[in-house]
């Protein structure tokens, strides 16, 4: 049996090795598109959890940093409630790179059906 995954989002969990997020955004590696959010991700070897996310939200699009935190926020708390449907293997990390597209602030009913749509569909691709 699978023990629960805990609705906690902790340090572990976030993408912050430059070498990492390089080898996330080289071209070839998987994605998916679903407004208002678009996901990249790649398996590696294991590291210390099983996904690692960074959130990006572009300040061309969004001119105040009070509005780009509350999206960040968003996206980082539909994250932790759905991680649970996430599937990786258990000899690799799963890292993330979630880009908001929208260019108006999107509420977070949105956010969190791109996110259920994406944690849950990545496998069949």
């Amino acid at each position: 049996m699978i023990p629960p995954v805990p609705s906690t989002f902790g340090a572990a969990e976030r993408l912050r090795s430059r070498k990492q997020i390089e080898l996330l955004f080289r071209p070839g590696n998987r994605s998916v598109f679903c407004f208002p959010l678009k996901a990249v991700w790649v398996d590696i070897d294991y590291t210390e959890a099983p996904a690692k996310i960074l959130i990006s939200v572009p300040k061309k699009l969004y001119k105040h940093a009070v509005d780009r935190n509350l999206i960040r926020r968003r996206i980082r708390e539909a994250y932790r409630l759905h991680k649970g449907l996430l599937q990786v293997p258990d000899d690799k990390t799963r890292l993330y790179g979630f880009i908001c597209v929208a260019k108006e602030t999107p509420d977070y009913t949105a956010i969190q059906q791109a996110m259920q749509h994406i944690l849950s569909q990545d496998d069949s691709q």
